[in-house]
């Protein structure tokens, strides 16, 4: 009940110790309860490894996810 407004899961078909299918269902739960939830699912990646497989498309993603939905938008100062 706790987890934030927006939400990002990255995970993996091939991850053997948390299911696909079990982070599919939670985010289910998680966009019927009006949670903003993003995802990205691999085929390949093992489980905790998805920066080491996929480096560019991870860190385009956990970019992304921050600059629209976690820091604020605030003017820099020169």
């Amino acid at each position: 009940m706790d987890l934030p407004k927006n939400q990002l899961y990255l995970y993996s078909n091939a991850d053997d110790i948390c299911s696909d299918h079990s982070i599919e269902d939670f985010i289910k739960h998680q966009q019927e309860r009006g949670m903003n939830v993003h995802s990205q699912c691999w085929k390949d990646s093992a489980h905790v490894q998805h920066l080491r497989a996929h480096p560019k498309e991870y860190t385009e993603i956990c970019s992304k996810f921050l600059a629209d939905s976690v820091i604020p938008l605030t003017p820099r100062s020169s």
